[in-house]
């Protein structure tokens, strides 16, 4: 009994145990956007006129290369599904199935952006023939990015399901620092323009794809059955060494290949949203009002992803109570994690809510140091949607933690279907209403398309909140 109650409390995911994995995965989750906040920072510095350029590439090639984020969030789920098993060789099929789906998805978006450049630019309205030009080196070096971007994705997440969430965290802080000096080395000490900002995210992410996958083969998951553990050879006499032969590795493949679909299909209508949103930015009245659209996704964002670290250690965690077995034990104990995730979930959107709101002209002037003509629209453009950014943060924080939760029980086809529920009758309806009744004018068209992209967050919470809760339900 006494045996029981150690064991019992072990598995236990405290409090403790949350803010310490939190605060590891924050510095995971923030290091990209903190990078993408500080280009945007100095470029609005700048121009005002490279910031909206930037805004509308980063829009189309952030899409390609977030939208396989089955590669972090998926695959951290089900490699710690496996590590709470216990099973060497479903976490090696696990790993070799994510790097290469990582390498062959990011050569194919790039080559699907470079194809798609010409009718991207068209569909965003823009015709000058120097803009194009302008624009054209630093769209491919981003699209050049992206098979870079997806290895290192792909590394984090196999990271994190060893339940190495330090590692992980210090390979995209580290990626962070090389972007940082990078962007201002471009911008600042070489006064640089687009294309010298892409080579310097170009080489950033190409030494932190080379540095994730030496971590990921040098590094192995907790538990006695890791103890010989390599992902090149196997770690006991019943294992085969690979594991596209081993037993079972076919309904592996299709099951990685399955749940990486839901996944892709959600993640295309969340960037899709993004995207959607940066065209109807870019035909607005007003051209300064894609300028404070890019100054206000990075705010979105960057909160987003602080609070998405704890949203990761609901799915590594998770995943690992979900993987060693799912009685009413490890159902009561994931329910307990849920609840204290929530919780901080909540304390930390509210959070966010006071510090935009009390630092609103502290923060907007960070963003708008370039004295110019268009800066006094681009301000009057930012304190519009202000306050609806601010109100709508504990809902996003909430949205993501519930996120990271279903990821853990392995619920990639309830995920999905929401996601794509939200978009095609909620945000999408919205938008198209705004624009046939007329909203969408110089003075308010940002304003109502944040609003339909907070309609699309409510949904999708009170989806998640549906889904958890069946899925505490379920005996597995």
């Amino acid at each position: 009994m006494e045996e029981a109650l150690v064991l019992l409390k072990e598995r236990e995911v405290t409090w403790r145990r949350i803010l310490v994995e939190g605060g590891k995965a924050v510095l995971l989750q923030v290091a990209a956007p903190l990078a993408l906040l500080v280009e945007t920072v100095v470029l609005g510095s700048v121009s005002y006129d490279a910031l909206s350029l930037y805004s509308l590439v980063c829009s189309v090639t952030n899409l390609a290369g977030v939208v396989f984020n089955f590669l972090s969030d998926g695959v951290s789920a089900k490699v710690s599904k496996s590590v709470g098993r216990g099973d060497p060789g479903k976490t090696k099929a696990n790993v070799f199935y994510a790097l290469s789906f990582a390498g062959a998805l990011g050569l194919t978006c790039a080559a699907v952006l470079a194809v798609l450049f010409e009718p991207i630019l068209s569909a965003a309205g823009m015709s000058n023939a120097h803009a194009r030009e302008k624009v054209k080196s630093f769209y491919m070096v981003k699209a050049l990015t992206v098979p870079f971007v997806q290895i290192t994705v792909a590394s984090t997440g196999i990271l994190s399901g060893y339940q190495r969430m330090a590692l992980a965290a210090s390979l995209n802080i580290f990626r962070c620092i090389l972007s940082v000096i990078g962007t201002f080395l471009a911008l600042v000490t070489m006064s640089g323009g687009l294309f010298e900002l892409g080579m310097a995210g170009l080489i950033s992410y190409a030494v932190s794809s080379c540095l994730g996958f030496v971590m990921v083969c040098a590094s192995r998951p907790p538990g006695p059955a890791f103890r010989d553990w390599s992902v090149f050879r196997a770690s006991d006499p019943s294992e085969l060494e690979s594991p596209l032969i081993e037993q079972g590795s076919e309904d592996n493949f299709w099951s990685f290949v399955k749940d990486g679909s839901s996944m892709l299909l959600r993640s295309l209508a969340l960037q899709s949203s993004f995207f959607v949103a940066a065209i109807v930015a870019a035909r607005l009245p007003d051209p300064e009002a894609l300028a404070a659209y890019g100054i206000v996704v990075q705010l979105w964002m960057l909160t987003s992803y602080l609070t998405d670290g704890f949203a990761n250690v609901g799915t590594m965690l998770g995943g690992r109570l979900y993987g060693e077995s799912w009685g009413l034990v490890s159902r009561l104990l994931f329910q307990r994690m849920t609840e204290r995730l929530l919780f901080i979930g909540c304390l930390v959107g509210l959070l966010f809510s006071v510090l935009l709101l009390a630092l609103e002209d502290e923060i907007i002037s960070v963003f708008t140091m370039k004295s110019s003509e268009s800066k006094a629209k681009v301000i009057g453009q930012l304190r519009k949607v202000w306050s609806l950014i601010a109100v709508v943060q504990p809902i996003n924080s909430l949205v993501f933690v519930l996120d990271g939760l279903i990821y853990a029980l392995q619920k990639f086809d309830y995920v999905r279907n929401l996601m794509v529920f939200a978009f095609a009758v909620v945000y999408s309806p919205l938008l198209i209403s705004f624009q046939v009744t007329g909203f969408f004018d110089a003075a308010s068209g940002l304003v109502f398309i944040w609003l339909a992209k907070s309609a699309m967050n409510f949904v999708r919470l009170l989806g998640l909140v549906r889904g958890v809760a069946s899925g505490l339900q379920c005996s597995g």
